[in-house]
């Protein structure tokens, strides 16, 4: 019941809130399979909704501690507590690298440690493209400075929450390689 209440306390106060900024993230994988993302940054809080904003978001970043809230358990990770995670997870898959003998599955756990994106600009987006992932972000490119920070940010949050749930990978960083990160 007290994570609904600050679920609903996060929601009211976002639909509140006149300045937000929407990017819609495409994820796909060679074989086609794609996976839709809609994120809505508001001030300090960026909220990830699945291929449908009418519906509950997934989760609820927090950029200014740093740390999010995973809605459907109502657990919160802070980034030093992922990032702690994230070095026993690449220290454990850096090791069992070397008993991979299949070279495509050397190559997969290979990009994982270390993501190599070739990047290029597609329509209104940026793509970046790896042997095993596409990452295709579609907005206005016209991101200000604090827009900027605040998507890698909110990319490192991510990369580990979506690390750490589902697959059990070490976190990739895909806007760390967009020209606008600075880079």
């Amino acid at each position: 019941m007290k994570t609904l209440c600050l679920l609903l306390i996060a929601l009211v106060g976002w639909v509140a809130r006149a300045e937000t900024t929407k990017l819609t993230i495409s994820v796909s994988d060679p074989s086609g399979r794609q996976l839709v993302a809609n994120v809505v940054f508001d001030g300090d809080r960026v909220l990830e909704f699945g291929p449908e904003i009418s519906n509950a978001p997934l989760a609820i970043f927090d950029l200014s501690a740093p740390a999010w809230t995973d809605t459907a358990t109502g657990k919160r990770i802070t980034l030093a507590e992922a990032r702690a995670w994230a070095g026993n997870t690449k220290a454990g898959a850096e090791s069992s690298l070397a008993r991979v003998t299949d070279p495509d599955q050397r190559a997969f756990v290979q990009s994982l440690l270390t993501p190599d994106f070739v990047v290029s600009k597609s329509g209104d987006g940026v793509t970046l493209k790896s042997r095993f992932l596409n990452y295709i972000a579609s907005a206005p490119l016209t991101l200000n400075g604090d827009l900027k920070k605040r998507l890698l940010v909110y990319d490192t949050l991510n990369a580990y929450r979506k690390a750490m749930a589902p697959r059990q990978l070490p976190p990739l960083h895909p806007a760390r390689s967009l020209p606008l990160a600075g880079r």
